[in-house]
């Protein structure tokens, strides 16, 4: 889609700028989808992610709302003249599309320590972001939901900065029937359920980040996402089931 200067959403398809990625919601039992989602995106600022700006918007013929994420990789105006590219994980651990749900969180970080241009900072917040998906049970944090920006200045023939793009896809897949019981995409510490406190330290320490450290991430996300809930009321049944789930996890986990 495209939001102009003038506030109108139209269709990008007719040459205009694609600025803003519309999401509605599929039906069939998702018709909360785009809620539980920007529940999520929510969440994932408050937790101190930096995350796409988005927002609910309404849709014609009585259809559920839908979601609007504004695209964090292109050009902030005409005077931004910047190249910017990003790349999924998958691309980046040379996986095809259909392995995205193979490996662990751990190899994640690997490659991204490969590649990035401030990697302990980058892997730190990739910990974190595992932490999180943990936390809101988002069994989709894959490696095609997990990307780089790669930003070229103007006038420059290179890359001068490749670091962890911000927080996107994140959603409580347990919150929806038949998901309830669906695991991690990626592994952490050989597991993809049933984490604990102890489980981030040993993915850490693999990922070259102290047990102090990871602790430390750990105890902040579990208290900054109590903060976003008991301040939160949620927006429907779904997104309410959702907060449910993230209060048992932050009970299991901090504990």
């Amino acid at each position: 889609m495209n939001l102009s200067h003038d506030g109108i959403l139209r269709s990008a398809l007719d040459r205009r700028a694609l600025t803003h990625t519309l999401k509605p919601s599929p039906g069939a039992g998702f018709e909360d989808l785009p809620r539980v989602e920007a529940a999520c995106l929510a969440a994932a600022r408050a937790c101190g992610f930096e995350t796409a700006a988005h927002a609910i918007v309404s849709m014609p013929n009585d259809l559920p709302d839908a979601l609007l994420v504004e695209r964090f990789d292109i050009r902030q105006d005409r005077n931004d003249r910047r190249k910017i590219a990003m790349e999924d994980m998958a691309s980046v651990r040379g996986v095809p599309p259909s392995g995205k749900y193979e490996g662990s969180i751990e190899q994640a970080a690997r490659a991204l320590r490969g590649v990035s241009s401030d990697a302990d900072a980058d892997v730190a917040a990739s910990l974190g972001r595992a932490v999180f998906a943990w936390l809101i049970a988002d069994g989709d944090f894959h490696l095609k939901n997990m990307a780089v920006l790669r930003v070229v200045p103007d006038g420059a023939r290179n890359f001068s900065s490749v670091r962890l793009a911000p927080t996107f896809d994140a959603v409580t897949a347990r919150a929806f029937p038949s998901f309830e019981d669906k695991d991690l995409a990626l592994s952490l510490a050989g597991k993809r359920n049933r984490l604990l406190s102890k489980d981030f330290f040993r993915a850490g320490k693999t990922m070259g980040i102290s047990s102090q450290e990871a602790s430390d991430c750990v105890e902040s996300l579990c208290s900054r996402l109590s903060a976003f809930l008991e301040e939160r009321e949620p927006a429907s049944d779904l997104v309410g089931r959702a907060f449910d789930i993230w209060k048992r996890r932050i009970e299991t986990t901090a504990g």
